[in-house]
């Protein structure tokens, strides 16, 4: 009888957990969401990297390295170029989810973009995430459709 016990509470235990990993591999737009707020808000360089792919980092480090030729202060120019830039993009863009496909470790997701500061014209926002030990950002891309 303990072992029918024991043997319960272990599987009820494995359903759990698996359970908790499904709820938090459900939602890479909950992810991306969240990356966006920080964008908008402010965040560093070393906050936004934490969000994307260990792929994607190596490419932005390997860019910066070779845009800011070695110098510290260029490193530190570019990313706050960076920064900037983003944050008054992400500013100006109302997102709404048009698609979110899941397959494994990967996603990808569509946005449509409003413009909320001109008459620019409008888009769609292209996300594909990975998981590596949570939703990671692998690369994304803006189409705007002008008006």
């Amino acid at each position: 009888m303990k072992n029918i016990v024991n043997s319960a509470c272990f599987i009820g235990l494995i359903v759990s957990l698996s359970a908790c990993r499904e709820e938090e591999r459900a939602a890479p737009d909950a992810v991306y969401k969240s990356y966006y707020a920080k964008v908008i808000e402010g965040r560093t360089f070393e906050e936004d990297v934490s969000y994307h792919s260990k792929s994607r980092v190596a490419e932005i480090m390997a860019q910066l390295e070779s845009g800011a030729s070695g110098s510290e202060e260029a490193t530190n120019q570019i990313k706050d170029l960076y920064l900037d830039f983003s944050q008054n993009l992400a500013k100006c863009g109302d997102l709404t989810l048009r698609e979110e496909r899941v397959d494994e470790d990967a996603a990808q997701l569509i946005y449509d973009v409003e413009d909320t500061c001109s008459t620019g014209g409008n888009g769609e926002l292209h996300i594909q995430m990975v998981y590596e030990d949570g939703w990671k950002i692998a690369s994304d891309e803006l189409k705007i459709t002008a008006n």
